[in-house]
């Protein structure tokens, strides 16, 4: 019965491994994990991002499932994932000592100015994102007081969400904002570049279709409420990336239930096999008893039947010998 323990097992441990999730990408920001769960979650993979600190560091790690994983890193390779932030004035700002040198302050005044600007952009309604640099020349005691001054001069990368932006917000708009908030700053010396993301919908989603009803509409009505999203497998709604998770379950059940039912099948043979030699024993044991009681001598006997049966009767005597 050992073999049926380890078959139990095997089975088991098949069903968890089919389960496991699997490290598609560590060490990374939360920008980084935020991307590519993004990308994974628009291809219909479940991703998972999970926090972890050491040494005062945080980082970023996502899983995904071990059936998921072959067709995520391909993912990966082809947008082109994790983005490598390359360095920048965050990365040169960093406290070196107790007294920031003249660079660093004025490296820090550039960061701050930077992330008001960011700030109030992404406030505006359709801004998704928006990354501004700046260029601020430093004014020197020396120099010559003819010549003409060098201007300070901005670039802004700044993306849009089409359906809950201003129909009359223009890159013009965006020139204007950013100069006001820096000294000196002519609108012309800023170059804004826009890009333009549409709202995501479901693919089962048509644009022309009706609106779907709601729930207290088609409560009344009696009819079942459509769901974008679900799809049905054996009666039940679940969402399209549950139904990967469903399967496996199912197909897991089913080889245990065959193994469960293979081994119950052998045990009720062997049990019908061993109650059919008890009858024929407990028969042959009532029969050789029936023969015993019927005998002329009785059960005394019993030890000589077999060699009384194995010998003939003596013939009787004729007549003849008596009268002599």
């Amino acid at each position: 019965m050992a073999w049926k323990k380890y078959l139990f097992l095997s089975l088991i441990l098949l069903g968890l491994s089919a389960c496991g999730q699997e490290v598609l990408h560590e060490n990374l920001t939360e920008r980084q994990a935020n991307e590519i769960s993004y990308i994974l979650h628009e291809h219909h993979i479940e991703a998972k991002k999970v926090r972890s600190e050491s040494s005062q560091e945080v980082t970023y790690s996502v899983e995904v499932k071990k059936e998921d994983y072959a067709e995520a890193r391909k993912l990966m390779v082809l947008f082109n994932l994790p983005k490598v932030e390359k360095i920048g004035f965050k990365e040169l700002c960093k406290e070196t000592g107790l007294i920031p040198t003249a660079q660093e302050a004025k490296c820090r005044t550039l960061l701050a100015l930077k992330g008001e600007i960011v700030n109030s952009l992404e406030s505006i309604p359709g801004v998704i994102e928006a990354n501004v640099v700046l260029s601020i020349p430093e004014k020197k005691s020396f120099d010559d007081p003819s010549a003409e001054e060098p201007r300070p001069t901005a670039s802004a990368v700044i993306k849009l969400n089409r359906d809950l932006m201003d129909s009359e917000l223009k890159e013009s708009h965006f020139q204007r904002f950013i100069a006001n908030a820096v000294e000196n700053l002519d609108p012309l010396s800023v170059s804004v570049v826009l890009t333009y993301q549409d709202t995501i919908r479901p693919e089962s989603e048509d644009p022309d279709s009706k609106a779907v009803a709601s729930p207290e509409a088609s409560r009344d009505s009696g009819e079942p409420m459509a769901v974008a999203g679900l799809s049905t497998v054996a009666g039940l709604e679940l969402s399209e990336a549950s139904v990967k998770r469903f399967k496996i379950y199912a197909v897991v059940f089913l080889v245990v239930l065959m193994a469960v039912s293979g081994v119950l099948i052998i045990n009720v043979l062997k049990m019908t096999k061993l109650r059919q030699e008890l009858k024929v024993a407990k028969g042959l044991g009532m029969s050789e008893a029936a023969a015993l009681l019927d005998s002329p001598k009785g059960p005394a006997a019993a030890p000589a039947l077999p060699e009384a049966m194995g010998e003939e009767e003596p013939a009787p005597e004729t007549s003849s010998q008596e009268g002599s």
